[in-house]
């Protein structure tokens, strides 16, 4: 019983790490594209903007090729 208890909470606390990963993820990418464009008013900046925060995904697993606020971008 103490087995299967104990595989519950560890099933648990693995999901809520990988949300919480997914989360910053998430948060890192957006926090990046408006980093991109920050003070840009114009049409063509705020299109941009918005496509590449809809670039943006919550999956920790899923790489876009935007890191956090001000990271090199990769080849």
């Amino acid at each position: 019983m103490a087995r299967w208890f104990l595989l519950a909470l560890a099933a648990v606390l693995a999901v809520m790490a990988v949300r919480i990963g997914s989360e910053l993820h998430y948060s890192g990418c957006v926090d990046a594209a408006l980093v991109r464009y920050q003070g840009a008013t114009d049409k063509l900046s705020n299109a941009g903007r918005a496509q590449d925060t809809q670039k943006c995904t919550r999956s920790p697993f899923v790489h876009t090729g935007q890191g956090p606020a001000g990271a090199p971008k990769g080849p």
